[in-house]
């Protein structure tokens, strides 16, 4: 096979073929010239897109959310709280709120 060379020996690529022009869908079309049709039956579940961002999704959010706090307490206490097992986070905010309310 006969490839063709340029002066330094090296082959040469063939010619791009040329891309067809695709025709463009008209002006607020809400599908392409090239796309196929959509069966009745899904077009009656497709939302339009302002209600479809609506629709809640994930954890529903708290209505009293938690504060992230970085504080500092002796090791031993912080290893009391963590010997009482899982949960125990929930047991130090519970500790937090009984001496909050003695402090009012």
């Amino acid at each position: 096979m006969n490839r063709q060379r340029n002066k330094a020996g090296a082959r040469l690529r063939a010619p791009a073929k040329a891309k067809k022009a695709r025709p463009k869908a008209p002006e607020g079309a809400l599908f392409s010239v090239d796309s196929p049709p959509v069966p009745d039956r899904l077009l009656k579940r497709l939302k339009p897109t302002a209600e479809a961002a609506k629709a809640k999704r994930g954890r529903p959010r708290s209505e009293a959310p938690k504060e992230v706090l970085n504080v500092r307490v002796d090791a031993e206490t912080l290893k009391a709280f963590r010997a009482t097992g899982a949960g125990w986070q929930r047991r130090v905010n519970e500790a937090l709120k009984r001496a909050a309310t003695r402090l009012k």
